[in-house]
């Protein structure tokens, strides 16, 4: 599921690819600012939205996730 700050892309059978960052998400709504600064909402086709990279929250999340297999001291 994509989330705010998440870096995507969004692929076309009409038009080149295009890459922006999601502002919003609301249901299957997706609101993207572009690097002209331009925002659109779109509901992504089944296929065609790629995440490129996650968001800052993700990424912090992720690295606080303690390994498998590792225990901590007590």
């Amino acid at each position: 599921m994509v989330k705010v700050g998440d870096r995507i892309r969004l692929s076309s059978t009409k038009g080149l690819d295009r890459e922006g960052v999601v502002t919003a998400v609301t249901g299957s709504l997706v609101r993207v600012r572009w690097p002209s600064d331009d925002e659109t909402t779109v509901v992504p086709a089944p296929g065609t939205l790629t995440v490129l990279g996650g968001s800052e929250t993700s990424r912090s999340k992720a690295a606080k996730k303690p390994k498998a297999g590792k225990k901590t001291p007590k």
